[in-house]
């Protein structure tokens, strides 16, 4: 059996980021078609934002405001693509 063994390790910090959340700043009114959405995501720094309604991007804000012109229910998206450093 070798004496001689060599060995390798190394640390490293697995972060449990990034937490996608965000809420709007109005009730369910009819009357405000000014919504601002307020990101609560957990991110590194550095971080980029993707907001999105259905297929079409609006904002790479931190937190945006959208103006809906026609009354209906929409689907809000937001992504946080994920930097991988080397």
């Amino acid at each position: 059996m070798p004496t001689d063994v060599q060995q390798f390790a190394f640390a490293f910090i697995a972060h449990p980021y990034p937490v996608v959340s965000f809420t709007n700043d109005t009730s369910k009114s009819c009357e405000v078609t000014n919504i601002h959405f307020i990101n609560q995501s957990t991110y590194m720094p550095g971080a980029t934002f993707q907001w999105s309604v259905g297929d079409s991007v609006f904002s790479h804000m931190l937190s945006p405001s959208l103006v809906f012109a026609v009354p209906g229910t929409y689907q809000i998206k937001l992504l946080l693509p994920i930097r991988l450093m080397y």
